[in-house]
C-alpha cells in the first residue's frame, strides 16, 4: 500500500535536493530518524534507524534507489517478500520554489498488511514530516551566510586585539 503527501518549499528545486540528499541531517528535522551514509549514491547502503511506539530503535539496513540531482531522492529497507518499505522525495519546480512529493510504499507480505492496518497512521506521520521539513527549510533560509575568510580574519584580529586591550586595562 502506498502512501503520498506533497507541499510546497519556498527554494529552488537544487536546494531542497541538497537538504534531502544531506541524509545525516535527517535527526535535525526528523527526530525520530538516525541515517547513517558514508557515501551517498545510487545504490549505496546504509543503516537506517527509526524510533518506534515503544521508544526502541529499530535499526535496518537499507540501499539507495533513486538519486537523481535536483529531482529525486529515495530508498528502500527491510526485505522484499517479508516486510519493508520504500520511500522517495519527488522534487519539481513550480514557479518561484517546489513542488515536492513524498511517498511511502510499504513491500512484502507483512509490510502490506501492516500498512492496512495503521494507513492513517503512515499518513498522519508523513504529514508531520513534511511540516516538520517546510519548517527546517525556512529556518536554513533565514540564517545568516557564514562570513567569507576576509570577515573571519577581521573578527578573529579584533578579538584579539579586544583581549591586549582588556590585558593593559
Amino acid at each position: 500500500m502506498r502512501q503520498e503527501s506533497t507541499f510546497y518549499v519556498a527554494a529552488s528545486p537544487l536546494r531542497v535536493w541538497s537538504m534531502l540528499a544531506n541524509l545525516d541531517e535527517y535527526r535535525l528535522w526528523r527526530p525520530g530518524t538516525r541515517i547513517t551514509v558514508r557515501n551517498p549514491g545510487a545504490g549505496s547502503s546504509f543503516r537506517y534507524a527509526r524510533r518506534t511506539f515503544w521508544k526502541k530503535w529499530l535499526v535496518v539496513d537499507a540501499t539507495i534507489t533513486d538519486w537523481d540531482k535536483g529531482s529525486a531522492v529515495g530508498w528502500r529497507c527491510g526485505t522484499d517478500r517479508l516486510i519493508g518499505f520504500t520511500e522517495t522525495y519527488r522534487i519539481e519546480d513550480e514557479g518561484s520554489g517546489s513542488r515536492v512529493r513524498h511517498s511511502i510504499e510499504a513491500i512484502g507480505f507483512f509490510g502490506r498488511l501492516a500498512s492496512r492496518l495503521v494507513a492513517n497512521d503512515i499518513l498522519t506521520a508523513i504529514e508531520l514530516e513534511d511540516a516538520a521539513f517546510v519548517n527546517f527549510v525556512k529556518r536554513v533560509m533565514r540564517e545568516p551566510a557564514a562570513p567569507n575568510r576576509h570577515r573571519r580574519r577581521a573578527a578573529k584580529y579584533q578579538s584579539t586585539n579586544d583581549r591586549e586591550t582588556d590585558r593593559r586595562n
